[in-house]
């Protein structure tokens, strides 16, 4: 009998955990596009302030967009080795 019991409480809290494993699964890819968002304000940001500076010294100022472009590439790279649409 006590055989019995444990056999159905085991198949019973195997088939209750489906829903409990599915509200820790993480969405890599909301995961990866805030990340990108986050970076491209930061980036933005200080290639601007390196720009200012470059524009100063006279040298061509191309850092904001040199940064957003290579960082759209590593995370577009991202989002597509990770099958995000």
């Amino acid at each position: 009998m006590k055989r019995i019991i444990a056999i159905t409480a085991s198949l019973i809290c195997c088939m209750g955990n489906e829903m409990p494993a599915q509200a820790f699964w993480v969405n890599e890819c909301a995961i990866i596009r805030d990340q990108y968002a986050q970076s491209q304000k930061m980036l933005s940001a200080a290639g601007a302030e390196l720009d200012r500076q470059f524009a100063r010294s006279g040298l061509p100022a191309t850092a904001q967009s040199d940064m957003l472009a290579t960082d759209k590439a590593m995370y577009e790279a991202m989002l597509q080795h990770n099958n995000c649409k």
